[in-house]
């Protein structure tokens, strides 16, 4: 279906607007009233790399109406959330 002009430029268009950048310059910023949970997920927004995959992210999840992320996790950040655990 996505093989349609017109329904590919409307896939397009979705996943544009839906990735527009704010005044600063950021398509994706956290707002907490605890600074540290507004720290980890920055963290992890710019670990992720998010500003520069969203848009791939945003325009898949339109056209197949999910997405799979697989994440490897080697972190910086310390936090006995994500101390090592024996399987």
């Amino acid at each position: 279906m996505a093989e349609d002009p017109t329904i590919s430029a409307i896939l397009e268009t979705y996943a544009e607007d839906a990735t527009e950048s704010n005044d600063s310059g950021r398509i994706i910023w956290v707002e907490s009233s605890d600074d540290n949970i507004a720290k980890f997920v920055d963290f992890l927004l710019q670990s992720m790399n998010v500003d520069k995959h969203i848009y791939k992210w945003t325009y898949s999840l339109c056209k197949y109406g999910d997405l799979y992320l697989r994440l490897y996790r080697e972190s910086e950040f310390k936090d006995d959330l994500f101390l090592n655990v024996s399987n």
